[in-house]
């Protein structure tokens, strides 16, 4: 192969679909979008930085679950003082708390010395102490704990949602650069013909200028015909060069390296690369887009985690009460702290109240989450119209570089057609070399045009995957 890509080196970590394409592009020496987009995908850094949104929203909820991890607690005490033991303290626990709101607990507790309160101290051996901790009223349907977990969980599709708003929006870009990448090349290839025919015309009128059939006026305007068309060519290879750079800046290798782009490699109008909704499917995309939209989809996640906030602030409202029974047992333990007789005889048993008596804080904080409840549903009624103007916006502009498009392929023949009748009658002395160079201008112009107005068709079809805030189209 004598034009390869720079970057091909590194993909021995892909799938082997993506390397048998790779080796493909390689060998063609082209890259086509489909392959452009996997690249980005698998290797782009904004990607890989996007890709960390989720797991630090793991993260976040694994931080919350450890709220209800088990506890193993212990602890000793012990004080000394002129040859007398005042005391000896001994505790240790396992807690466990749950997500239903109960707390459970078991253990082991020892208070003895000479110094003891007679309500505290135990056995010398000890007690094994069994329990449960229960809130009625506050705390019974929801606390701190379980909000904060609940809202952690609401925040992972939050994270993906701005993920993907993230990633689209990067893919949005990078096909836009690609399609400028492709007109810019497209337009090189047809003023590269061009000049090839105006090179080939300049010969050839200075050859029928030295036989006498020509005036040589006509060598000097074939030569500035020539000369015009080759600065043209000129500036057109330097765009691009300079979109070839673009293009470049977007590809890495595994190992968080930027590449080189090979000059050779040339892009490829892939159709199939970037599908388009079908005009009777745009009601069901607009549909769509109402739940699937990465803005929606984010609005909705925030106003979930509110709700969570409100019933926290409507559960603030009730008076805290909080059971604690436990059952105890000298140590060791034995069956008999299992029987109900004994557990009527051996236990602890505590309750709490609290009520503050105006509420205020409690009340203002409800407010509060209220408004800002409906702060966020006016924000998702206003996201969900700019989205529809969106994808409506962007399929009028689709719709409407499909039909210019077609009247530009129409021209491009036309002006065709034009260029050869020119051609003709100047070959049969019938016209003048101004004529066929001005026709010829027309032509490539209109060439020029056509190839301009793909590059737009593929921006506008990415634009409709972009305002549709989808991108199956771009990952596949």
């Amino acid at each position: 192969m004598k034009h390869k890509l720079l970057l091909f080196f590194f993909l021995a970590g892909l799938n082997t679909n993506l390397i048998a394409q790779t080796k493909l592009a390689a060998s063609d020496s082209e890259l086509p979008l489909s392959l452009f987009y996997r690249l980005l995908l698998e290797l782009h850094p904004v990607v890989k930085q996007a890709q960390l949104m989720p797991q630090a929203a793991n993260a976040n909820l694994l931080q919350a679950r450890g709220a209800f991890d088990p506890v193993l607690q212990f602890a000793y005490d012990e004080k000394t003082f002129d040859k007398k033991n005042y005391y000896t303290v001994k505790e240790g626990y396992l807690k466990l708390p749950t997500t239903l709101g109960l707390d459970f607990k078991a253990g082991f507790e020892s208070v003895t010395g000479d110094r003891v309160n007679p309500e505290t101290a135990t056995p010398l051996s000890g007690l094994a102490v069994a329990g449960v901790s229960v809130p009625l009223g506050r705390n019974l349907l929801i606390d701190d704990r379980r909000a904060t977990l609940r809202q952690a969980r609401l925040f992972r599709e939050q994270a993906k949602a701005e993920q993907d708003k993230m990633v689209l929006k990067f893919l949005f870009q990078a096909t836009k650069d690609y399609a400028e990448w492709l007109f810019r090349q497209n337009r090189v290839n047809f003023l590269r013909e061009g000049y090839r025919m105006a090179d080939e015309r300049y010969r050839a009128v200075r050859e029928r200028v030295l036989q006498g059939d020509l005036a040589g006026i006509d060598t000097t305007e074939a030569v500035i015909a020539l000369k015009t068309r080759a600065i043209s060519l000129a500036q057109a290879e330097t765009d691009l060069l300079n979109a070839q750079l673009f293009i470049a800046a977007y590809l890495w290798d595994e190992n968080g390296r930027p590449l080189e782009l090979n000059p050779s490699v040339r892009p490829v109008a892939d159709r199939s690369a970037l599908s388009v909704f079908a005009p009777d499917s745009i009601r069901q995309q607009l549909e769509r887009a109402r739940f699937s939209h990465p803005e929606v989809r984010k609005l909705l996640s925030k106003i979930e985690q509110i709700k969570v906030e409100r019933s926290l602030a409507r559960n603030n409202l009730l008076p805290a009460i909080q059971l604690n029974l436990n059952a105890i047992q000298t140590w060791p333990a034995n069956q008999e702290l299992l029987n109900t007789t004994f557990i009527q005889q051996n236990y602890k048993i505590g309750a709490s109240f609290y009520m503050p008596l105006f509420l205020r804080k409690e009340r203002g904080k409800l407010r509060m989450v209220n408004f800002k409840l409906l702060d966020q549903q006016w924000e998702l009624d206003l996201t969900r119209r700019q989205v529809e103007v969106g994808i409506k916006e962007a399929a009028n502009d689709y719709q409407l570089v499909i039909n210019n498009l077609e009247l530009q392929r129409q021209l491009v023949l036309d002006y065709l057609r034009l260029r050869d009748g020119e051609q003709i009658r100047f070959d049969n002395g019938e016209s003048n070399f101004f004529m066929v160079n001005t026709r010829e201008v027309q032509m490539i112009e209109s060439q020029v045009k056509l190839a301009e107005m793909e590059a737009k068709q593929l921006k506008a079809s990415a634009g409709l995957w972009f305002a549709a805030g989808q991108f199956e189209a771009l990952k596949n």
